[in-house]
């Protein structure tokens, strides 16, 4: 057999359910991927589907190209990657208390999406943006189903931390799962459109 090993140019995308027919995803998948959350839409309404013509002038691109495109996460390409990094490890401390913690692989992953995110490296802002996206998709999933009322100083800890990256979306969705009816952590994801 001939084994092929999809190099860091390739990106996997997929849908899932999440109901009473489907499992939660694991902490292992989280750590490895960004988890979006799709809320109602504002309006419902006819859309015609877009085709894509197959015959549209494209070449792949060359791999020195695609490693050009690559932006490493350090102090010239992130400016308060300082502070995002102390922000991330007390935020990972908080979540050990809660039994789960992320791991380096999701650190580093984190890092390079901001470091690579256009607000970041063609704006020159700060990062906190992409931080708050890196935290709705791989910090929150992680904290569905945890019990409130035992934990609940730990997620108020959790929400004095989050309140540093400043970002209102995010905010309002944790505050809406930590006041679930239900007794425990309902993270319903934010609403992207609205950042």
């Amino acid at each position: 057999p001939i084994y092929l090993y999809a190099g860091s140019n390739v990106l996997f995308v997929g849908t899932m359910n999440e109901d009473e027919t489907t499992q939660s995803l694991s902490d292992k998948v989280i750590d490895r991927a960004n988890v979006l959350y799709f809320g109602k839409p504002d309006k419902l309404k006819n859309q015609k589907q877009e085709v894509i013509d197959e015959q549209t002038n494209w070449a792949p691109i060359k791999v020195n190209n695609w490693k050009e495109w690559i932006v490493e996460p350090n102090n010239r390409t992130i400016n308060d990657i300082e502070k995002i990094g102390n922000l991330l490890n007390r935020i990972n401390d908080t979540l050990a208390k809660l039994g789960r913690p992320f791991g380096w692989r999701t650190y580093k992953a984190m890092m390079s999406y901001i470091a690579n995110h256009p607000d970041v490296n063609i704006h020159n802002n700060s990062g906190m943006g992409p931080l708050s996206d890196q935290v709705a998709m791989r910090v929150m999933p992680k904290l569905r189903g945890l019990d409130l009322g035992e934990h609940s100083e730990v997620f108020n800890r959790l929400l004095t931390q989050l309140s540093t990256i400043n970002d209102e979306s995010l905010i309002d969705a944790f505050k809406k799962a930590q006041n679930s009816s239900m007794g425990y952590f309902d993270w319903r994801g934010i609403q992207w459109g609205k950042k």
